[in-house]
């Protein structure tokens, strides 16, 4: 055997299933303009917010629950063989969101307030609506799939941040 110490795991997962009743819940996709992302050293990031944010804010876990401008999942842009680069939030109730984006995602530290992630002013978009789908196609889900997204500005077409 082993001559080092006996570690006990820090953690056990545990695999689990969540059943999701998809006439609930959509999504948000979209795409990253090229030109966001073409500044040299960027990493894009792509954040998601409950209702209107004017002033988003980095991921912080230290910060305050009553702090609103939090958010609520952040994504990086995947690119695809050419740009433009694409993002999803997925199993989203119905609701406001608001979105922003920012070319420092790799210094976002979530255990705290980071004054080096700027979200720039012109991609932020707000009053993205989420709305549960209407049809009954496929009304429960127990592997998390890939839902619909139902901006209010462009019926079921996906937002883009430029």
């Amino acid at each position: 055997m082993g001559s080092g110490p006996i570690q006990t795991p820090a953690c056990i997962l545990k695999p689990a299933e969540r059943l999701v009743d998809n006439t609930k819940v959509g999504n948000i996709q979209g795409q990253v303009s090229a030109t966001l992302v073409a500044t040299a050293g960027c990493t894009p990031g792509v954040y998601l917010y409950s209702g209107t944010v004017t002033a988003p804010e980095d991921m912080n876990s230290a910060a305050p629950t009553t702090d609103t401008s939090q958010p609520l999942a952040s994504a990086a842009p995947v690119a695809t063989s050419q740009p433009p680069y694409y993002y999803q939030f997925t199993f989203l109730p119905p609701g406001s969101y608001t979105l922003a984006f920012t070319c420092q995602a790799a210094l976002d530290n979530p255990d705290q307030a980071d004054t080096a992630v700027k979200f720039t002013l012109t991609p932020i978009k707000t009053g993205i609506t989420v709305v549960a789908p209407t049809d009954d196609d496929s009304r429960y889900s127990v592997i998390l799939p890939r839902a619909r997204l139902r901006p209010a500005d462009a019926g079921h077409k996906s937002s883009m941040v430029r």
